[in-house]
């Protein structure tokens, strides 16, 4: 059954997994006993943030291969523009909630490097959420999204990914 159905939902199974694993070990690997709660906003900013993010770059690679034909690859952006919405809207409420949990004050967030990293990070995905909307209006219209604004947003969301790595490397402003 490999690539069939039963291959799609082992390989869906196993990320499931993973994903919850990670989720367990907190963002910060700071959570020595993570409730049930945070195991879950954490799986679903994972889940949400891995659906846009991954989407962005494998479209920003697809689009670069294929930029002879462009206009044909507007179908395939226009269908993932409500994934985008839908994936970034959940990774911004997961993340304003899991931020809650592991900053302590305003304080503590404008004076410690764990807390101007997550105002970096949320400042960053601020922008892309913005270029993403000029794209989805521009493929809502028929228009082509440039090439150099895709590069753009696939490339601010390794850099979210770089400044969430540096979030799990740091203790949490408590």
């Amino acid at each position: 059954m490999a690539g069939g159905l039963g291959g799609a939902t082992g390989v869906g199974l196993v990320f499931f997994l993973l994903v919850a694993c990670l989720a367990g070990g907190g963002h910060s690997g700071a959570d020595v006993a993570p409730t049930p709660m945070g195991v879950a906003l954490r799986a679903a900013h994972l889940l949400s943030v891995s659906r846009w993010g991954g989407g962005i770059v494998a479209l920003a690679v697809l689009v670069q291969a294929e930029r002879q034909r462009l206009r044909c690859l507007t179908g395939i952006l226009k269908r993932f523009s409500a994934v985008a919405a839908v994936s970034l809207t959940a990774a911004v409420v997961s993340g304003l909630l899991l931020s809650g949990r592991e900053i302590a004050s305003v304080t503590a967030l404008l004076s410690t490097g764990y807390g101007l990293t997550l105002i970096a990070k949320g400042a960053l995905v601020m922008v892309l959420g913005g270029l993403g909307l000029i794209h989805a209006t521009a493929i809502r219209r028929g228009i082509a999204p440039r090439l150099l604004t895709l590069g753009m947003e696939a490339g601010g969301v390794l850099a979210v990914i770089l400044l969430a790595g540096i979030l799990a490397a740091t203790a949490p402003a408590l």
